[in-house]
Protein backbone atom coordinates (compact mmCIF):
# COMPACT_ATOMS: atom_id res chain seq x y z
CA UNK A 1 0.00 0.00 0.00
CA UNK A 2 1.29 3.49 -0.83
CA UNK A 3 2.86 5.27 2.13
CA UNK A 4 0.82 8.39 1.46
CA UNK A 5 -2.51 6.66 2.00
CA UNK A 6 -4.79 8.37 4.50
CA UNK A 7 -6.20 6.69 7.59
CA UNK A 8 -9.55 6.31 5.81
CA UNK A 9 -7.85 4.46 2.96
CA UNK A 10 -6.44 2.01 5.50
CA UNK A 11 -9.94 0.93 6.61
CA UNK A 12 -10.77 -2.23 4.69
CA UNK A 13 -13.19 -5.09 5.19
CA UNK A 14 -11.41 -7.86 7.04
CA UNK A 15 -13.14 -10.57 5.00
CA UNK A 16 -13.09 -9.28 1.40
CA UNK A 17 -10.64 -6.33 1.64
CA UNK A 18 -13.22 -3.89 0.23
CA UNK A 19 -12.20 -0.26 0.89
CA UNK A 20 -13.98 2.04 3.39
CA UNK A 21 -16.24 -0.54 5.07
CA UNK A 22 -19.28 1.07 6.81
CA UNK A 23 -19.55 -1.38 9.73
CA UNK A 24 -17.42 -2.46 12.69
CA UNK A 25 -17.67 -5.44 15.06
CA UNK A 26 -17.00 -4.19 18.59
CA UNK A 27 -16.31 -7.68 19.94
CA UNK A 28 -13.92 -8.84 17.20
CA UNK A 29 -12.41 -5.39 16.51
CA UNK A 30 -12.70 -5.80 12.71
CA UNK A 31 -14.17 -3.63 9.94
CA UNK A 32 -16.85 -5.16 7.70
CA UNK A 33 -18.66 -4.25 4.51
CA UNK A 34 -22.44 -4.74 4.31
CA UNK A 35 -22.08 -7.93 2.25
CA UNK A 36 -19.76 -9.59 4.79
CA UNK A 37 -21.51 -8.36 7.94
CA UNK A 38 -24.28 -10.95 7.58
CA UNK A 39 -21.78 -13.78 7.16
CA UNK A 40 -19.90 -12.53 10.21
CA UNK A 41 -23.08 -12.50 12.33
CA UNK A 42 -23.80 -16.13 11.38
CA UNK A 43 -20.96 -17.19 13.67
CA UNK A 44 -23.08 -18.04 16.74
CA UNK A 45 -20.11 -19.06 18.88
CA UNK A 46 -19.79 -15.44 20.06
CA UNK A 47 -22.19 -12.54 20.59
CA UNK A 48 -21.10 -10.18 17.84
CA UNK A 49 -21.90 -6.49 18.16
CA UNK A 50 -21.85 -4.90 14.70
CA UNK A 51 -22.33 -1.12 14.63
CA UNK A 52 -21.83 1.66 12.04
CA UNK A 53 -18.28 2.95 11.78
CA UNK A 54 -19.50 6.49 12.57
CA UNK A 55 -20.33 5.40 16.11
CA UNK A 56 -16.73 4.23 16.64
CA UNK A 57 -15.46 7.74 15.85
CA UNK A 58 -17.32 9.45 18.69
CA UNK A 59 -15.51 7.94 21.66
CA UNK A 60 -12.73 5.46 22.42
CA UNK A 61 -13.45 1.86 23.39
CA UNK A 62 -11.93 1.07 26.76
CA UNK A 63 -10.90 -2.54 27.49
CA UNK A 64 -12.89 -4.64 29.93
CA UNK A 65 -11.26 -5.14 33.34
CA UNK A 66 -9.89 -8.67 33.70
CA UNK A 67 -10.83 -8.78 37.40
CA UNK A 68 -14.12 -6.88 37.33
CA UNK A 69 -15.77 -8.02 34.12
CA UNK A 70 -18.57 -5.45 34.29
CA UNK A 71 -16.18 -2.53 34.47
CA UNK A 72 -14.15 -0.75 31.82
CA UNK A 73 -10.50 0.13 32.35
CA UNK A 74 -10.23 3.91 32.09
CA UNK A 75 -7.08 4.25 34.22
CA UNK A 76 -3.53 2.94 34.05
CA UNK A 77 -1.35 1.84 36.99
CA UNK A 78 2.23 3.01 36.47
CA UNK A 79 3.66 0.50 38.95
CA UNK A 80 1.78 -2.54 37.62
CA UNK A 81 1.94 -1.26 34.00
CA UNK A 82 -1.62 -2.46 33.40
CA UNK A 83 -4.99 -0.85 32.61
CA UNK A 84 -7.28 -0.82 35.66
CA UNK A 85 -10.86 0.18 36.52
CA UNK A 86 -12.16 2.38 39.37
CA UNK A 87 -13.18 -0.71 41.33
CA UNK A 88 -9.56 -1.92 41.26
CA UNK A 89 -8.60 1.28 43.11
CA UNK A 90 -11.41 1.08 45.68
CA UNK A 91 -10.59 -2.59 46.38
CA UNK A 92 -7.15 -1.53 47.70
CA UNK A 93 -5.36 -3.75 45.22
CA UNK A 94 -2.97 -0.94 44.29
CA UNK A 95 -1.96 0.77 47.57
CA UNK A 96 0.38 3.72 47.08
CA UNK A 97 0.47 3.30 43.28
CA UNK A 98 0.35 6.15 40.78
CA UNK A 99 -2.47 6.24 38.24
CA UNK A 100 -2.85 7.91 34.85
CA UNK A 101 -5.70 8.33 32.43
CA UNK A 102 -5.53 5.37 30.03
CA UNK A 103 -6.17 7.57 27.01
CA UNK A 104 -3.08 9.67 27.87
CA UNK A 105 -0.92 6.52 28.10
CA UNK A 106 -2.33 5.31 24.78
CA UNK A 107 -1.61 8.65 23.10
CA UNK A 108 2.00 8.48 24.28
CA UNK A 109 2.39 4.92 23.04
CA UNK A 110 0.83 5.77 19.69
CA UNK A 111 3.31 8.59 19.32
CA UNK A 112 6.18 6.17 20.00
CA UNK A 113 4.71 3.69 17.53
CA UNK A 114 4.41 6.47 14.97
CA UNK A 115 8.11 7.32 15.30
CA UNK A 116 9.01 3.63 15.12
CA UNK A 117 6.89 3.28 12.00
CA UNK A 118 8.60 6.28 10.42
CA UNK A 119 11.96 4.61 11.04
CA UNK A 120 10.81 1.43 9.33
CA UNK A 121 9.37 3.30 6.35
CA UNK A 122 12.19 5.81 5.86
CA UNK A 123 15.26 3.77 6.89
CA UNK A 124 14.89 0.04 7.47
CA UNK A 125 12.68 -0.90 4.51
CA UNK A 126 14.69 1.21 2.00
CA UNK A 127 17.89 -0.54 3.15
CA UNK A 128 16.38 -3.94 2.51
CA UNK A 129 15.09 -2.79 -0.88
CA UNK A 130 18.50 -1.35 -1.75
CA UNK A 131 20.11 -4.72 -1.03
CA UNK A 132 17.44 -6.47 -3.11
CA UNK A 133 17.97 -4.01 -5.98
CA UNK A 134 21.68 -4.88 -6.13
CA UNK A 135 21.12 -8.64 -6.36
CA UNK A 136 20.09 -8.74 -10.08
CA UNK A 137 23.26 -6.81 -11.03
CA UNK A 138 25.36 -9.07 -8.81
CA UNK A 139 23.86 -12.15 -10.46
CA UNK A 140 24.46 -10.62 -13.88
CA UNK A 141 28.08 -9.94 -12.92
CA UNK A 142 28.50 -13.54 -11.75
CA UNK A 143 27.11 -14.89 -15.01
CA UNK A 144 29.31 -12.64 -17.15
CA UNK A 145 32.42 -13.37 -15.10
CA UNK A 146 31.74 -17.11 -15.13
CA UNK A 147 31.45 -16.96 -18.93
CA UNK A 148 34.90 -15.40 -19.02
CA UNK A 149 36.27 -18.13 -16.79
CA UNK A 150 34.80 -20.84 -19.00
CA UNK A 151 36.29 -19.22 -22.11
CA UNK A 152 39.75 -19.15 -20.52
CA UNK A 153 39.42 -22.82 -19.61
CA UNK A 154 38.28 -23.72 -23.14
CA UNK A 155 41.11 -21.81 -24.82
CA UNK A 156 43.73 -23.54 -22.69
CA UNK A 157 42.01 -26.92 -22.98
CA UNK A 158 42.18 -26.86 -26.82
CA UNK A 159 45.98 -27.19 -26.58
CA UNK A 160 45.68 -30.53 -24.87
CA UNK A 161 44.95 -34.00 -26.17
CA UNK A 162 41.38 -35.33 -26.11
CA UNK A 163 42.14 -37.36 -23.04
CA UNK A 164 42.18 -34.18 -20.94
CA UNK A 165 38.61 -33.29 -21.94
CA UNK A 166 37.40 -34.80 -18.70
CA UNK A 167 39.61 -32.38 -16.79
CA UNK A 168 38.17 -29.44 -18.74
CA UNK A 169 34.62 -30.51 -17.98
CA UNK A 170 35.49 -31.05 -14.34
CA UNK A 171 36.84 -27.54 -13.91
CA UNK A 172 33.92 -25.98 -15.78
CA UNK A 173 31.60 -27.82 -13.45
CA UNK A 174 33.48 -26.31 -10.52
CA UNK A 175 32.91 -22.83 -11.99
CA UNK A 176 29.18 -23.49 -12.16
CA UNK A 177 29.21 -24.75 -8.58
CA UNK A 178 31.11 -21.69 -7.37
CA UNK A 179 28.61 -19.43 -9.14
CA UNK A 180 25.72 -21.38 -7.61
CA UNK A 181 27.27 -21.08 -4.16
CA UNK A 182 27.74 -17.35 -4.64
CA UNK A 183 24.14 -16.92 -5.82
CA UNK A 184 22.90 -18.88 -2.80
CA UNK A 185 25.02 -16.73 -0.48
CA UNK A 186 23.15 -13.62 -1.68
CA UNK A 187 20.12 -14.80 0.35
CA UNK A 188 17.76 -13.30 -2.22
CA UNK A 189 14.77 -15.31 -0.99
CA UNK A 190 15.44 -14.43 2.66
CA UNK A 191 15.83 -10.73 1.83
CA UNK A 192 12.58 -10.68 -0.17
CA UNK A 193 10.78 -12.56 2.62
CA UNK A 194 12.03 -9.99 5.14
CA UNK A 195 10.82 -7.17 2.87
CA UNK A 196 7.39 -8.82 2.67
CA UNK A 197 7.30 -9.18 6.46
CA UNK A 198 8.20 -5.53 6.99
CA UNK A 199 5.63 -4.33 4.43
CA UNK A 200 2.97 -6.47 6.06
CA UNK A 201 3.96 -5.17 9.49
CA UNK A 202 3.86 -1.56 8.24
CA UNK A 203 0.36 -2.19 6.82
CA UNK A 204 -0.79 -3.60 10.19
CA UNK A 205 0.84 -0.67 12.00
CA UNK A 206 -1.06 1.82 9.85
CA UNK A 207 -4.26 -0.08 10.51
CA UNK A 208 -3.45 0.03 14.24
CA UNK A 209 -2.92 3.78 14.01
CA UNK A 210 -6.45 4.12 12.67
CA UNK A 211 -7.91 1.89 15.41
CA UNK A 212 -9.72 3.33 18.40
CA UNK A 213 -9.50 0.14 20.45
CA UNK A 214 -7.18 1.29 23.21
CA UNK A 215 -6.84 -2.17 24.66
CA UNK A 216 -5.62 -3.54 21.33
CA UNK A 217 -3.03 -0.77 21.14
CA UNK A 218 -1.85 -1.38 24.72
CA UNK A 219 -1.42 -5.10 24.05
CA UNK A 220 0.49 -4.47 20.81
CA UNK A 221 4.11 -5.64 20.88
CA UNK A 222 6.44 -3.75 18.57
CA UNK A 223 8.58 -5.81 16.18
CA UNK A 224 10.83 -2.92 15.26
CA UNK A 225 13.84 -4.44 17.06
CA UNK A 226 13.34 -7.64 15.07
CA UNK A 227 13.78 -5.75 11.80
CA UNK A 228 16.51 -3.27 12.83
CA UNK A 229 19.47 -5.57 12.22
CA UNK A 230 19.72 -5.05 8.47
CA UNK A 231 22.31 -7.38 6.91
CA UNK A 232 25.20 -5.77 5.11
CA UNK A 233 25.21 -5.81 1.33
CA UNK A 234 26.93 -9.00 0.20
CA UNK A 235 29.88 -8.64 -2.17
CA UNK A 236 30.28 -11.39 -4.74
CA UNK A 237 33.44 -12.47 -6.48
CA UNK A 238 34.84 -15.40 -8.40
CA UNK A 239 38.37 -16.76 -8.60
CA UNK A 240 40.55 -16.38 -11.67
CA UNK A 241 41.78 -19.25 -13.83
CA UNK A 242 45.58 -19.56 -13.87
CA UNK A 243 46.95 -21.27 -17.01
CA UNK A 244 50.32 -23.07 -16.91
CA UNK A 245 52.68 -24.34 -19.63
CA UNK A 246 51.45 -27.73 -20.82
CA UNK A 247 53.47 -30.73 -19.62
CA UNK A 248 52.10 -34.05 -20.95
CA UNK A 249 53.67 -35.97 -18.04
CA UNK A 250 51.80 -33.93 -15.50
CA UNK A 251 48.59 -33.02 -17.27
CA UNK A 252 46.40 -32.48 -14.25
CA UNK A 253 48.98 -30.41 -12.39
CA UNK A 254 49.97 -28.45 -15.48
CA UNK A 255 46.47 -27.67 -16.75
CA UNK A 256 45.77 -25.01 -14.16
CA UNK A 257 43.69 -24.33 -11.10
CA UNK A 258 41.43 -21.71 -9.59
CA UNK A 259 43.09 -18.99 -7.59
CA UNK A 260 41.51 -17.20 -4.68
CA UNK A 261 43.48 -14.10 -5.60
CA UNK A 262 40.81 -11.73 -6.86
CA UNK A 263 42.72 -8.53 -7.59
CA UNK A 264 39.76 -7.06 -5.74
CA UNK A 265 40.85 -3.47 -6.23
CA UNK A 266 40.29 -3.61 -10.01
CA UNK A 267 37.38 -6.01 -10.40
CA UNK A 268 34.37 -4.31 -12.07
CA UNK A 269 32.07 -4.74 -9.09
CA UNK A 270 34.72 -3.28 -6.75
CA UNK A 271 35.34 -0.39 -9.13
CA UNK A 272 31.58 0.27 -9.19
CA UNK A 273 31.63 0.32 -5.39
CA UNK A 274 34.46 2.87 -5.43
CA UNK A 275 32.49 4.89 -7.99
CA UNK A 276 29.50 4.99 -5.63
CA UNK A 277 31.67 5.91 -2.64
CA UNK A 278 33.20 8.74 -4.68
CA UNK A 279 29.72 10.22 -5.15
CA UNK A 280 28.71 9.67 -1.52
CA UNK A 281 31.89 11.14 0.01
CA UNK A 282 34.25 13.27 -2.11
CA UNK A 283 31.45 14.60 -4.33
CA UNK A 284 29.47 15.73 -1.28
CA UNK A 285 32.54 17.44 0.24
CA UNK A 286 33.33 19.18 -3.05
CA UNK A 287 29.72 20.33 -3.41
CA UNK A 288 29.78 21.88 0.07
CA UNK A 289 33.14 23.56 -0.61
CA UNK A 290 31.95 25.22 -3.82
CA UNK A 291 28.59 26.12 -2.25
CA UNK A 292 30.32 27.94 0.63
CA UNK A 293 32.27 30.06 -1.88
CA UNK A 294 28.99 31.72 -2.89
CA UNK A 295 30.09 32.08 -6.52
CA UNK A 296 27.96 29.37 -8.11
CA UNK A 297 24.39 28.14 -8.12
CA UNK A 298 23.73 24.56 -7.04
CA UNK A 299 23.05 23.49 -10.63
CA UNK A 300 26.29 25.14 -11.82
CA UNK A 301 28.25 23.28 -9.13
CA UNK A 302 26.74 19.95 -10.16
CA UNK A 303 27.65 20.65 -13.78
CA UNK A 304 31.25 21.50 -12.79
CA UNK A 305 31.64 18.28 -10.79
CA UNK A 306 30.01 16.20 -13.54
CA UNK A 307 32.30 17.62 -16.22
CA UNK A 308 35.28 16.94 -13.94
CA UNK A 309 34.36 13.23 -13.87
CA UNK A 310 33.89 13.12 -17.65
CA UNK A 311 37.21 14.91 -18.30
CA UNK A 312 39.01 12.65 -15.83
CA UNK A 313 37.65 9.59 -17.64
CA UNK A 314 38.82 10.78 -21.09
CA UNK A 315 42.22 11.79 -19.62
CA UNK A 316 42.71 8.32 -18.10
CA UNK A 317 41.73 6.76 -21.44
CA UNK A 318 44.68 8.59 -22.98
CA UNK A 319 47.03 7.61 -20.13
CA UNK A 320 46.21 3.90 -20.48
CA UNK A 321 46.50 4.07 -24.29
CA UNK A 322 49.99 5.61 -23.97
CA UNK A 323 50.99 2.98 -21.40
CA UNK A 324 49.80 0.19 -23.67
CA UNK A 325 51.61 1.56 -26.73
CA UNK A 326 54.84 2.04 -24.77
CA UNK A 327 54.77 -1.46 -23.29
CA UNK A 328 53.89 -2.93 -26.71
CA UNK A 329 57.07 -1.39 -28.14
CA UNK A 330 59.13 -2.79 -25.28
CA UNK A 331 57.87 -6.38 -25.56
CA UNK A 332 57.83 -6.58 -29.38
CA UNK A 333 61.00 -7.61 -31.25
CA UNK A 334 62.43 -4.61 -33.05
CA UNK A 335 60.18 -2.21 -31.18
CA UNK A 336 62.97 -0.53 -29.25
CA UNK A 337 64.93 -0.02 -32.46
CA UNK A 338 62.27 2.30 -33.74
CA UNK A 339 60.06 -0.07 -35.74
CA UNK A 340 56.44 0.51 -34.79
CA UNK A 341 54.90 -2.87 -33.88
CA UNK A 342 51.96 -3.83 -36.08
CA UNK A 343 50.68 -6.67 -33.88
CA UNK A 344 51.66 -8.89 -30.98
CA UNK A 345 51.03 -12.55 -30.26
CA UNK A 346 48.13 -13.59 -27.98
CA UNK A 347 50.65 -14.51 -25.26
CA UNK A 348 52.30 -11.10 -25.53
CA UNK A 349 48.89 -9.41 -25.55
CA UNK A 350 47.98 -11.15 -22.28
CA UNK A 351 51.33 -10.21 -20.74
CA UNK A 352 50.77 -6.62 -21.92
CA UNK A 353 47.36 -6.54 -20.26
CA UNK A 354 48.76 -7.85 -16.97
CA UNK A 355 51.59 -5.29 -17.09
CA UNK A 356 49.10 -2.45 -17.60
CA UNK A 357 47.03 -3.64 -14.66
CA UNK A 358 50.14 -3.78 -12.51
CA UNK A 359 50.93 -0.12 -13.21
CA UNK A 360 49.90 1.62 -10.01
CA UNK A 361 49.50 5.38 -10.03
CA UNK A 362 48.07 7.42 -7.15
CA UNK A 363 45.41 10.05 -7.55
CA UNK A 364 47.95 12.71 -6.51
CA UNK A 365 50.36 11.70 -9.28
CA UNK A 366 47.54 11.69 -11.81
CA UNK A 367 46.42 15.09 -10.53
CA UNK A 368 49.88 16.51 -11.26
CA UNK A 369 49.66 15.25 -14.84
CA UNK A 370 46.02 16.33 -15.20
CA UNK A 371 46.79 19.92 -14.13
CA UNK A 372 49.16 20.20 -17.06
CA UNK A 373 46.32 19.67 -19.54
CA UNK A 374 43.58 22.01 -20.75
CA UNK A 375 41.01 19.63 -19.22
CA UNK A 376 41.84 20.87 -15.71
CA UNK A 377 39.74 23.97 -15.08
CA UNK A 378 40.85 26.53 -12.49
CA UNK A 379 37.86 25.88 -10.24
CA UNK A 380 38.93 22.22 -9.75
CA UNK A 381 41.99 23.36 -7.81
CA UNK A 382 39.56 24.24 -5.01
CA UNK A 383 38.35 20.63 -4.87
CA UNK A 384 41.59 18.75 -5.50
CA UNK A 385 40.63 15.79 -3.31
CA UNK A 386 37.52 15.16 -5.42
CA UNK A 387 39.44 15.61 -8.69
CA UNK A 388 42.24 13.25 -7.58
CA UNK A 389 39.70 10.59 -6.57
CA UNK A 390 37.93 10.94 -9.94
CA UNK A 391 41.25 10.32 -11.69
CA UNK A 392 42.08 7.36 -9.47
CA UNK A 393 38.73 5.63 -10.07
CA UNK A 394 38.69 6.45 -13.80
CA UNK A 395 42.16 4.93 -14.22
CA UNK A 396 40.85 1.68 -12.71
CA UNK A 397 37.88 1.79 -15.10
CA UNK A 398 40.15 2.10 -18.13
CA UNK A 399 42.63 -0.54 -16.95
CA UNK A 400 39.92 -3.20 -17.17
CA UNK A 401 39.55 -5.01 -20.48
CA UNK A 402 37.22 -3.99 -21.98
CA UNK A 403 37.11 -0.68 -20.09
CA UNK A 404 34.18 0.14 -17.86
CA UNK A 405 32.06 2.89 -19.41
CA UNK A 406 30.23 5.86 -17.92
CA UNK A 407 26.90 6.67 -19.53
CA UNK A 408 25.99 9.77 -21.50
CA UNK A 409 23.77 12.51 -20.09
CA UNK A 410 20.05 12.16 -20.88
CA UNK A 411 18.42 15.10 -22.65
CA UNK A 412 16.64 17.74 -20.60
CA UNK A 413 12.93 16.95 -20.24
CA UNK A 414 13.46 13.39 -21.45
CA UNK A 415 11.54 10.65 -19.61
CA UNK A 416 13.02 9.77 -16.21
CA UNK A 417 14.21 6.12 -16.23
CA UNK A 418 14.24 4.72 -12.70
CA UNK A 419 16.02 1.55 -13.85
CA UNK A 420 19.15 3.57 -14.68
CA UNK A 421 18.90 6.66 -12.45
CA UNK A 422 18.01 7.53 -8.88
CA UNK A 423 16.21 10.75 -7.94
CA UNK A 424 18.35 13.48 -6.36
CA UNK A 425 16.04 15.14 -3.84
CA UNK A 426 12.58 15.38 -5.36
CA UNK A 427 10.37 13.20 -7.52
CA UNK A 428 9.24 13.74 -11.09
CA UNK A 429 8.65 12.14 -14.47
CA UNK A 430 11.08 14.06 -16.71
CA UNK A 431 14.77 14.98 -16.41
CA UNK A 432 15.70 18.49 -15.32
CA UNK A 433 19.50 18.08 -14.95
CA UNK A 434 22.07 15.32 -14.38
CA UNK A 435 23.95 14.99 -11.10
CA UNK A 436 25.89 11.71 -11.57
CA UNK A 437 26.25 9.39 -14.56
CA UNK A 438 25.56 5.63 -14.52
CA UNK A 439 28.43 3.12 -14.80
CA UNK A 440 28.35 0.13 -17.16
CA UNK A 441 30.39 -3.10 -17.42
CA UNK A 442 31.54 -1.83 -20.82
CA UNK A 443 30.08 0.19 -23.69
CA UNK A 444 26.51 -1.11 -24.20
CA UNK A 445 27.13 -3.53 -21.30
CA UNK A 446 25.07 -4.27 -18.19
CA UNK A 447 24.52 -1.61 -15.53
CA UNK A 448 26.95 -1.66 -12.59
CA UNK A 449 25.89 1.50 -10.73
CA UNK A 450 22.93 3.82 -11.14
CA UNK A 451 23.34 7.48 -11.95
CA UNK A 452 21.52 10.38 -10.27
CA UNK A 453 19.30 13.00 -11.91
CA UNK A 454 17.01 15.74 -10.68
CA UNK A 455 13.58 15.15 -12.21
CA UNK A 456 10.91 17.78 -12.88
Amino acid sequence: MDQSDSAQDLLRCRLCDAPVPPLWCHLCNVYLCKSCAGEHMLDTSTQHEVIPVEQTMSKPFYPTCKKHLRKKCELYCKQCTNPICVQCISSQEHPGHEFMDLSEVVNRKKEKLKKSLQGLVSTTLPKYKEIASKIPNQKSYLRQTSDGLKTAIDDHGQKLHKKVDTIVNKLKSEVDQKVENQVLSLQEEEINQKISSIEEYIYNQKELQASRDLGLIIEHKSRHEEFKNVPSSHDVTLPTFCAYEINTDQLLAQFGSFSDETRSSIRPYKIAQKYGELYDNEWTDAFETLTSSGRYTEEQIMQILLECMQDAYSFCQEVVAIQKETLKILITPGGICGTRPQSVSPQAEEMLYQMIKSQKMSGVALMTMFQMTDKCKAVLKKVQQYTAKCLEVCLLMNMWDPPLAIGSSPAKRSVFDSTIYKEFWKRGNTVDFVVWLPLYMHKNGSLLHKGVVQPL
